[in-house]
């Protein structure tokens, strides 16, 4: 075999060895997992120190790999970003073998012993590795809010307004309108009261001569008849 013949298979064995590394391990910012879905489940309302369950449950796909393996983890962390717990587990073979996959990380905390709101954060990671080191394809988080004891009740005074009813009719209404005697009636009923006074007064005079003119007929008469005989 000649010189340059032995250069080249050099060259191209060089070249392969350099492909199967870099397929080995992704670079970094290559996404080799699709999550399609995160489930996040944990309890709106605890009792004060009681046990406290937390998980997340991740679906998706991942580019087959035959030597490599791929896991996920989940750290909860508090508001000050310190981790009261971290669970991992590994994706199966179906993600390996790039079937779709389901997997659920769980974590376990125990409640805080005062009452108030509780403060938790989710971290997700999904790793990929080969052996040749770990590197982070995934990663996701979510804060949410846990009411530890009952919640307080916001107690509300309401302002009391005093309403003052007027003694006066309503002028107008939607329905009826209020009517009131115009100065024209009053003068009318004005001018109507003394002839209404005058003709009661006639009426008295005329029945008043008829009774006196009756009882001097009445007299008349009386005198005219003859005394008795004895």
């Amino acid at each position: 075999m000649s010189r340059s013949i032995r250069t080249g298979c050099l060259v191209m064995l060089t070249v392969l060895m350099f492909l199967a590394l870099s397929t080995a391990k992704p670079a970094s910012g290559f996404v080799v997992c699709q999550i399609t879905g995160t489930n996040y489940s944990y309890p709106t309302q605890v009792s004060p120190g009681q046990p406290v369950a937390l998980s997340v449950t991740l679906s998706g796909s991942c580019s087959p790999s035959d030597t490599g393996w791929y896991a996920a983890r989940v750290d909860i962390a508090n508001s000050a970003n310190t981790i009261l717990s971290s669970n991992s587990g590994a994706m199966s073979f179906r993600a390996n073998n790039g079937y779709p996959f389901t997997v659920t990380i769980s974590d376990n905390l125990t409640s805080p012993t005062t009452l108030g709101s509780w403060n938790l954060q989710y971290v997700v990671y999904v790793f990929v590795s080969n052996g040749s080191g770990d590197e982070i394809d995934y990663t996701a988080t979510k804060s949410v809010t846990i009411q530890v004891g009952q919640p307080m009740i916001a107690t509300t005074v309401e302002n009391t307004t005093t309403r003052t009813t007027s003694i006066f009719p309503t002028l107008a209404t939607n329905s009826t309108t209020a009517t009131f005697p115009t100065i024209q009636t009053i003068a009318q009923s004005a001018e109507q009261a003394p002839n209404q006074n005058g003709t009661y007064l006639a009426l008295a005079v005329v029945f008043a001569a008829l009774f006196l003119v009756a009882l001097g007929l009445y007299l008349k008469e009386r005198r005219k008849k003859p005394a008795p005989l004895p």
